[in-house]
């Protein structure tokens, strides 16, 4: 008997599986797949939390039966080791020879496609079929903004969560208990900086479940009518963390202050380009103090669009306590000695500001072939941005291109000697070669 012609794969950790899900599968149907197979991680990547398997595989039964067309696929969850995406597609080819395949993946997931293992080999073994999320998608159809993460807490808090999770998969979750104490037994939390940074942060922890209990900042917070405004530390109500996003230039100072008024808080730094003992030189050295550095850029406030980074630092209670708080919008920490935090912070620093020096130094220089700094600008960002987006998909090395990376030296020193009217463009360019160099 012959296999479907062609198979979408739907993979998740379906925990809960919602509409969201649900209309994936139907949005990958209607484009003419024969087979949508949903298959249920096993064993997360990234070594996300949750629910049994088996718990999982039964719900995801539940939310696809009766749609004709999907297959729920149970193959994961007897493989060791971590699920790869590759690992199952290969499967999935060896039994379908001849079969047409695809994967079905949101929009926001396309931003960390090359954290994947062999994303390369992916897209060359089947179709990628994108399906859009939020209203401010530019994609043909796109889903409401649902995730799994802000059900299951209102699971636990016993909100209507009807229209967005079938009926039998909600009253199953009830019953085995698998979301009780899902963010009521959370990290209470208070934020001090209502910034770019901090006010992002805790736009992206609100959607999952885990607003701020306050939020406090020098200047009212009242136009962006996220969360109560409070205009004093002593208002705020005890926390089990106090976020601090301010400029390092104040954070002495105000840090004292969340010390005076909590001091049996964890005080986690979100900043900190200067060294932690010089950020909370004006609290004791026993306190519960130190650094939650999200490696990504925060222009304007907004969620953040994809998980993220962090770095952690600092005493192990505040580390601890800031793993658990961020858990929600992290997809892995890196704790790095409170010794190291200037260097760990000047290597971000050069990874994203670095860019934007190189930037504006070479669309200066360019100003004279494209007629105006203005086009020559936009023509510099749209030359990174390609670059950016084939790393990101290829990985750093495949996705470098150039005459440094076919490895032309008489190409570089065609440019070297181009460069030599403009030592600084020449000594950046030449810095980069050497660490090109190293890096190969």
């Amino acid at each position: 008997m012959s296999g479907p012609a062609s198979v979408a794969v739907l993979g998740g950790a379906f925990d809960p599986p919602h509409i969201g899900h649900m209309t994936m599968a139907l949005y990958a149907l209607s484009l003419g797949w024969e087979q949508v197979r949903v298959i249920p991680v096993g064993n997360h990547p990234f070594a996300k939390e949750m629910s049994s398997f088996g718990h999982r595989l039964t719900m995801t039964r539940m939310a696809f039966a009766g749609i004709k067309g999907v297959v729920v696929d149970s193959r994961e969850g007897s493989r060791s080791g971590p699920s790869r995406t590759v690992d199952t597609l290969m499967q999935l080819r060896s039994e379908l020879p001849k079969a047409r395949l695809g994967l079905v993946i949101g929009e926001d997931n396309l931003m960390s496609v090359h954290k994947w293992h062999a994303w390369d080999r992916i897209e060359k073994m089947c179709e990628i079929v994108v399906v859009g999320r939020g209203t401010d998608s530019s994609l043909p159809f796109a889903l409401p903004d649902i995730n799994s993460s802000a059900l299951r807490t209102l699971m636990a808090q016993g909100q209507d969560i009807s229209g967005l999770v079938p009926a039998a998969v909600a009253e199953y979750a009830a019953r085995h208990g698998l979301y009780e104490g899902v963010g009521s037994n959370g990290v209470s939390w208070g934020l001090v900086g209502a910034g770019r940074v901090g006010l992002s942060l805790a736009v992206s922890l609100a959607r999952k479940g885990f607003a701020p209990t306050w939020i406090h900042d020098p200047v009212s917070i009242e136009k962006h009518n996220y969360f109560k405004y409070l205009d004093g530390l002593e208002k705020g109500e005890h926390v089990d963390v106090v976020v601090m996003a301010v400029p390092d230039s104040v954070a002495a100072d105000v840090a004292a202050r969340i010390y005076r008024h909590h001091p049996d808080s964890a005080i986690v730094t979100v900043g900190a380009a200067r060294p932690l003992d010089e950020v909370f030189a004006s609290v004791p050295q026993d306190a519960k103090t130190g650094m939650a550095h999200p490696l990504r850029a925060f222009p304007d406030v907004r969620p953040v669009d994809s998980p993220l980074f962090m770095t952690l630092s600092g005493h192990p209670e505040a580390a601890t306590a800031a793993r658990r708080l961020f858990a929600p919008v992290v997809l892995r920490f890196f704790e790095i000695p409170t010794r190291q935090v200037s260097l760990y912070h000047a290597l971000a620093a050069l990874a994203a500001n670095g860019t934007a020096f190189l930037a504006s130094g070479v669309s200066r220089a360019l100003t004279s072939f494209a007629g105006s700094r203005e086009v020559a600008s936009s023509a510099v960002v749209d030359l990174m941005l390609s670059s950016v987006r084939a790393m990101a998909r290829l990985g750093i090395a495949s996705g470098t291109t150039g005459p440094a990376a076919r490895g032309d030296h008489k190409a570089l020193e065609h440019h070297r000697k181009a460069l030599s009217g403009n030592p600084a463009l020449l000594e950046a360019y030449d810095a980069l070669l050497e660490l090109f160099r190293h890096a190969s």
